[in-house]
């Protein structure tokens, strides 16, 4: 997959490289989507919001940060996303990072889960899309759909 082998690498500058890898997941894992990206609110810009228009289906809009950096991303990044999941109104955040988030990241996002369980939050870095898609013999679309449930986007940050 070379949009992760560019995140990687270091040749996604910008960050859009590691915001359309962030897209392919979402769209494997639900399909159809109506999706904005780059999105300027009234609480900060979203990398991306996502909502199935999938028949049939009662999946949920989805609000996912990006962060293609050499390092973990920190604790920011949990504060911006419950902002902008509470602005979008959703319960369901995604953060797709290189590297993961922190351990200082990690235990936030916990406290918030524990304080309010309405918000479902999952974590994937680089490292588990290598390791759970395409180390998998399953397809695409199925190995997606593993890596989601196996984060649960609730109770385990995965990394």
């Amino acid at each position: 997959m070379q949009l992760l082998s560019d995140v990687e690498t270091g040749l996604d500058k910008d960050g859009k490289k590691m915001e359309r890898l962030a897209l392919v997941l979402v769209t494997q894992y639900l399909g159809d989507v109506i999706y904005y990206e780059r999105l300027q609110t009234s609480v900060g810009e979203c990398d991306l919001i996502a909502e199935s228009i999938e028949p049939m289906t009662n999946k949920f809009p989805i609000v996912v940060e990006a962060k293609s950096r050499k390092e973990a991303a920190e604790v920011g990044i949990i504060t911006k996303l419950k902002r902008l999941m509470e602005h979008a109104k959703t319960s369901f955040g995604l953060i797709v990072s290189n590297k993961g988030i922190t351990g200082r990241a990690r235990r936030e996002l916990n406290k918030i889960i524990k304080e309010d369980n309405r918000f479902r939050v999952g974590v994937i870095s680089s490292e588990s899309i290598k390791n759970e898609i395409l180390g998998s013999t399953l397809g695409i679309q199925e190995a997606v759909a593993a890596l989601f449930l196996k984060t649960r986007l609730h109770e385990i940050v995965i990394e």
